[in-house]
């Protein structure tokens, strides 16, 4: 069975369903005439889905003069129930995910660390990425601010390629933090 090939071509499961429908759900009507199908689901060519869907195993058709009768067989009702399923199952997953807010990182920084982050973003706007981190620290306890700021990732430490020393940046988690918090700031 070409799984693809039903589902891809819509009528084939609207079929199914109106004779999911009146067999299995309503109880009406073991058959129906292509006829009527063509009245009830309005498809213009319903022969080439019907032949789809009987090349695959799912219906039963017998032509009676100028009509067809289709029924679903077993493995039709199978599919269809499955199917039925599988909607059920991707449409509570959706609203699942709808549901659940879309995670936020809250970084919580205490005033040195937000005052060390926008030191590094005010001079890096002016010198570059190429700014030495002895530059920024003054003090003993600024050294562990900028050590904090690099675990969380905020700022990157590299060694300097053209000598001695370490350079500092700006990372994009840090530009996106520094964003939150001026537009925290302005509300």
């Amino acid at each position: 069975m070409s799984l693809y090939e039903i589902l891809v071509n819509r009528p084939c499961v609207w079929i199914l369903k109106e004779l999911y429908e009146a067999e299995v759900i309503n109880r009406k009507v073991y058959t129906i005439r292509v006829s009527d199908l063509k009245r009830v689901i309005r498809i213009e060519e319903p022969d080439k889905y019907i032949r789809i869907l009987e090349s695959n195993g799912l219906l039963h058709v017998d032509s009676i003069s100028a009509d067809m009768v289709i029924s679903l067989n077993q493995k039709g009702k199978e599919f269809f129930k499955l199917f039925d399923k599988m909607k059920i199952l991707i449409e509570s997953q959706v609203k699942i995910v709808e549901e659940k807010p879309i995670a936020k990182i809250e970084y919580n920084l205490t005033d040195p660390e937000k005052k060390a982050l926008f030191s590094v973003y005010k001079i890096t706007k002016e010198v570059g990425d190429e700014l030495p981190i002895n530059a920024l620290i003054i003090e003993k306890k600024q050294d562990a601010v900028y050590d904090k700021l690099q675990k969380l990732n905020l700022i990157a430490k590299v060694k300097n390629p053209k000598g001695k020393g370490m350079t500092i940046s700006l990372t994009p988690a840090g530009k996106r933090v520094i964003q939150q918090e001026v537009s925290e700031r302005l509300k």
